[in-house]
C-alpha cells in the first residue's frame, strides 16, 4: 500500500472516531438533562414564575435541611441555628452617643497670647524678662527704655502744671482763669503711649522727668518669643515681647469627614498624654473649624483643658476621644447589617422561624449602634451575627431556583430522537453503553481517486 493510500485510511480512522466520541458526549448530555428535569406531563401548563415551580424537588440533590423561599427567606434547622453560632438583637429605641477617637498636639490659647510693643523709638537700657520661657507677673517690669520723645513729653506735663498754677495766680478783669487744663492735655499724650497713670503721677510729684521709664507686663504668662537685647535700639510698632497665659490650653485635633457631624462645641472630651502614662484630662469642645482640610479630608476642632499647674505644655502630642452628646433613635447593632456597597441589608426573624433580607435606610452610626430611618419597625429582632452565612445561603438558594428554572423552560420538540430507540442511558457501572450498536464501518479505498493522491 502506498504512503498516500496510508494517509488517508488513518484520517478517515480519526474521523470516524471523533464522530463516535461527538455522539457519546451528545447522549451522556441528553441522559443529565432528563435525569434532572421533572416530568414533561407535569411540565405542560406550569408558569415557572409562580412559586410552586420554584419550590420543584430537585432529585439527588441535598439541601442540607434548609428551605430557600421564593421571596429569598431562608429557613433553617436549630441545629443549623446553633452550629452557624446565629444571635439576634431587637430594633429598639436606644440612647445612642458616639465616641470618637483622634490625635491632636497641645497650643497655646490664641485669645490669651499678648504682644508687648511700644509707640515710639527709644533704646533697651535695662532687660529684666531677658530669656524665653521666663514666667512674668502681670505688672511686673520687663525693661527700662531710654526715648527722647518720653522725655520731652514729661517735660511738657511739669512746664503744663508750671503755666497752669500761673495762669490761676493772675486775674484779669474779664477773662476767665484757666479756660484749658493744660496739664491734662499734656498728661493725655503719655497715657496714649501706654505710660500707666501711676508713673505720671510720679513725675508729677518729683518734680522732674525720668530719663527712663519702666514698661509693665500686661499678663502673668510665659515668655514666648524675646526679640529685643539689653543696650540695643528697637522702632516704634515694634514687637519686644510675645506672653502666653498657660493657665488654659488648646488642643488641637483632626476629625475625620465621617465622623464630623457628630462632633459639635459642648462635646465632652478625654485627654491622654505620652508625658503622663495613666493619667487623663478633661475638657470640652470649644470650636469646630468651618473648612474641611482639602489633604487630609479632614476637620479641625480645639479642645480646651485647665492648666493651672502648667503640666500641659504646648506642642506635647495628645491622644483625644470625643464623646457627643445623647440622642435617642430607632437603632440595630453595627454588626447586624450587611453592608453590599450599593445597600444595606439586615435579616429579620419572621413567626415561622424564617430570616428575610430587608433592605433599610440607615443613619449616622453611634458607637457600637447604628439609627434606622426606615425599612424597620420597633420590637423586631434582627440576626447580629452570622448573618453573612445566611446570605450566602439565600444567594445559593437564588442560584437554584434560576437552575430549576432554565431546566423548566427548555424546548425538545424540535430534536429528532428516531435514531436513539435502541439506546440505554441508565449510567451503567462499568462506563460501557450497553444497547447501543456500533455497526462495522468499511472505508472504501479512495487512494486512486482522491484529487490530492499522488502515484510514486
Amino acid at each position: 500500500m502506498s504512503t498516500t493510500q496510508t494517509t488517508g485510511a488513518a484520517r478517515a480512522r480519526w474521523l470516524l472516531t471523533g464522530t463516535v466520541l461527538g455522539a457519546l458526549f451528545f447522549a451522556a448530555a441528553l441522559w443529565l438533562r432528563g435525569a434532572l428535569a421533572p416530568d414533561a406531563t407535569a411540565m405542560e401548563g406550569m408558569d415557572m414564575g409562580d412559586p410552586a415551580a420554584a419550590e420543584m424537588d430537585m432529585p439527588g440533590m441535598d439541601m442540607g435541611g434548609m428551605d430557600v423561599a421564593s421571596s429569598s427567606a431562608v429557613s433553617l434547622t436549630p441545629a443549623q441555628v446553633r452550629q452557624f453560632g446565629i444571635t439576634f438583637a431587637s430594633v429598639e429605641e436606644r440612647s445612642l452617643e458616639s465616641r470618637v477617637r483622634t490625635v491632636g498636639v497641645i497650643e497655646a490659647d490664641e485669645t490669651r497670647l499678648v504682644e508687648v510693643t511700644t509707640k515710639f523709638p527709644g533704646y533697651v537700657d535695662r532687660l529684666y524678662a531677658d530669656f524665653t520661657g521666663r514666667t512674668v507677673e502681670a505688672g511686673s517690669t520687663l525693661l527700662d527704655v531710654y526715648a527722647p520723645e518720653l522725655v520731652a513729653a514729661q517735660e511738657e506735663v511739669l512746664l503744663a502744671r508750671e503755666l497752669q498754677e500761673s495762669l490761676g495766680r493772675v486775674s484779669i478783669p474779664g477773662v476767665s482763669a484757666a479756660p484749658v487744663d493744660l496739664e491734662a492735655t499734656a498728661r493725655r499724650r503719655l497715657s496714649l503711649w501706654d505710660i500707666t497713670d501711676e508713673q505720671i503721677t510720679a513725675l508729677v510729684s518729683n518734680g522732674e522727668p525720668s530719663r527712663t521709664l519702666s514698661l509693665k507686663a500686661p499678663i502673668t504668662g510665659v515668655v514666648l518669643e524675646k526679640s529685643v537685647m539689653e543696650g540695643g535700639a528697637f522702632q516704634a510698632g515694634q514687637t519686644l515681647f510675645r506672653l502666653a497665659d498657660l493657665s488654659s490650653v488648646w488642643v488641637v485635633v483632626e476629625i475625620r469627614e465621617s465622623d464630623a457631624a457628630g462632633v459639635s462645641p459642648g462635646a465632652g472630651a478625654v485627654v491622654a498624654l505620652a508625658a503622663y502614662p495613666g493619667e487623663t484630662f478633661p475638657g470640652v469642645v470649644d470650636f469646630v473649624y468651618p473648612v474641611v482640610d482639602t489633604r487630609t479630608r479632614s476637620v479641625r476642632a480645639r479642645v480646651v483643658l485647665r492648666n493651672p499647674g502648667g503640666r500641659l505644655r504646648p506642642g506635647m502630642f495628645a491622644t483625644v476621644q470625643v464623646t457627643t452628646p445623647q440622642v435617642s433613635a430607632l437603632s440595630v447593632p453595627v454588626d447586624a447589617v450587611v453592608w453590599t456597597g450599593t445597600s444595606t441589608l439586615l435579616f429579620v426573624e419572621e413567626e415561622d422561624g424564617s430570616f428575610r433580607p430587608v433592605e433599610a435606610e440607615l443613619g449616622a452610626t453611634m458607637g457600637d449602634h447604628v439609627m434606622v430611618l426606615s425599612g424597620l419597625t420597633a420590637g423586631q429582632r434582627v440576626v447580629s451575627s452570622a448573618q453573612y452565612l445566611i446570605d450566602a445561603e439565600a444567594n445559593i438558594g437564588a442560584i437554584m431556583r434560576s437552575m430549576m428554572g432554565m431546566m423548566g423552560s427548555g424546548d425538545m420538540g424540535g430534536m429528532d430522537m428516531s435514531g436513539m430507540e435502541g439506546m440505554d442511558m441508565s449510567a451503567p457501572e462499568d462506563g460501557a453503553m450497553e444497547g447501543m450498536e456500533m455497526p462495522s464501518m468499511e472505508m472504501p479505498d479512495t487512494g486512486s481517486t482522491s484529487p490530492n493522491s499522488q502515484r510514486r
